[in-house]
């Protein structure tokens, strides 16, 4: 699926939101185009000299941080607010650890 760049202020009310109530997705790919995703409940959204920003703390010890260095790409997915937050939440989970799985055969 190709990316589709979207304005910060889009989907701010939700990202807002799923950032206290059960996270978010941050996606990532190494070098070949392998994805990659860890769940996220931490994120600083804002303005710096008039650019939008969203800073998301990802510890030098997590893969993902490797990815990120390697690529300076990632993601940040936003669950869709009609599912009730117990299927988000298990959405989250189900994706990351798919693709985490799929990580270690693919190593």
């Amino acid at each position: 699926m190709p990316k589709i760049e979207v304005s910060y202020t889009d989907y701010l009310k939700e990202t807002n939101k799923m950032l206290g109530h059960g996270g978010l997705l941050l996606a990532s790919t190494d070098a070949k185009g392998n994805p990659n995703a860890m769940t996220i409940g931490w994120g600083t959204i804002g303005i710096i000299w008039a650019k939008p920003i969203f800073v998301v703390l990802v510890r030098p010890s997590r893969y993902t941080y490797d990815l990120i260095e390697i690529t300076n790409d990632f993601t940040v997915n936003v669950p869709h607010l009609i599912l009730p937050i117990k299927y988000r939440i298990l959405a989250l989970f189900l994706v990351a650890t798919k693709i985490s799985l799929r990580r270690r055969v693919l190593l």
